[in-house]
């Protein structure tokens, strides 16, 4: 497929973005970890950032978690290998151990686990252990998909895949454990806090889709839900682009709506969810810049111009952004805070 260029919004309701405090030293450290117990030359997609834009506040080290992360976002660069991702699965059930594993990958993964594991409560560990098994499976049946190259499912069920996988549910009980808190008990009580965690895993997801647009029209990607739209049904790049910008602003809406109302409730005056509440928008505010900014979809050395409607050329070897001139006025991102009085709820994100 030839595409010269696509046009992108800018999302303003949840911007800005803010950055760990000690971000630079994290990051330096968490790429040598990659450089040891991954590939070198990882870390040149700049993934270690990612935690940086997403827990500003953490209370607690960043490491382990990151390192952690480290390894499935190189899983899901290298590893589509089925038996590879399986035997991972099978290891990762079976709990933290000494015994050696019998990949590199499990060995990386091990390296991270056992230091989380040991330092989470028993209710968190299960948590993030069985979002951990969940992605790796999702991940081997994203490699059917890529492997076959003619499955397609429409935009829904497309949307719910990604979100085990490209949705980042394993990061909220990191999120949790790097924030001090332990909301287990909570998030597996029907109410408003597991469909905050839906609607941030969603944004997520379709923010990861729309940003690696480039990147998966190079490598003839069609697991995402840009292509499942193209296939399923009938639209063109820009369209669906479209779409998916639609999707990502019926989330934002109903992320803001959904903090409005629990902050408000008498759930709201916990102080751990009021944390909980701070890190979710944290984490869809920094997903999104970060997504915007990183080598990992765009390539080294372009330049990018700031959250503003932009024309996106996709050359090979590395993207343009080039500001609309033309596109009317938008609201600045400092005018979307928690406190701020929430939209209506919309349907479109559920």
């Amino acid at each position: 497929m030839t595409v010269s260029r696509i046009h992108l919004p800018v999302f303003s309701q949840l911007l800005p973005a803010r950055r760990h405090r000690d971000a630079d030293a994290h990051s330096r450290a968490v790429a040598a970890f990659a450089r040891a117990h991954i590939r070198p030359e990882f870390t040149a997609q700049q993934t270690a950032d990612w935690w940086t834009w997403i827990v500003p506040d953490a209370r607690q080290s960043l490491y382990h978690g990151n390192c952690f992360n480290q390894v499935l976002w190189a899983m899901d660069t290298y590893a589509y290998a089925k038996d590879v991702i399986t035997a991972l699965h099978d290891e990762l059930l079976s709990g933290p151990t000494a015994r050696p594993s019998a990949s590199d990958w499990g060995r990386a993964l091990a390296t991270a686990w056992q230091p989380l594991a040991q330092d989470m409560t028993p209710a968190m560990r299960t948590r993030f252990a069985a979002a951990v098994a969940d992605f790796l499976q999702a991940q081997a049946t994203e490699a059917d998909i890529r492997n076959s190259q003619v499955l397609h499912h429409d935009f829904h069920s497309t949307l719910q895949l990604r979100c085990r996988t490209t949705g980042g549910p394993w990061a909220f009980p990191l999120i949790e454990h790097a924030m001090g808190i332990d909301l287990s008990g909570l998030l597996h009580q029907p109410g408003p806090l597991p469909e905050l965690l839906q609607a941030a895993t969603e944004h997520g997801s379709l923010v990861n889709d729309l940003c690696s647009v480039r990147k998966e029209i190079l490598d003839d990607d069609q697991a995402g839900t840009l292509a499942a739209l193209m296939a399923t049904e009938g639209l063109s790049l820009q369209q669906a682009v479209d779409r998916v910008c639609a999707e990502i602003t019926a989330r934002e809406t109903t992320l803001l709506t959904l903090i409005a109302e629990i902050s408000a409730s008498p759930l709201g005056n916990r102080a751990d969810v009021q944390s909980y509440l701070a890190a979710v928008t944290a984490f869809a505010a920094g997903n999104l810049h970060w997504s915007l900014i990183t080598p990992r979809y765009h390539g080294v050395g372009y330049q990018w111009p700031g959250h503003v409607a932009s024309w996106y050329s996709m050359h090979p070897h590395r993207p343009d952004f080039i500001p609309d001139t033309d596109a009317p006025a938008q609201a600045t991102a400092e005018g979307s805070h928690l406190g701020s009085a929430a939209p209506a709820r919309t349907s479109a994100a559920r």
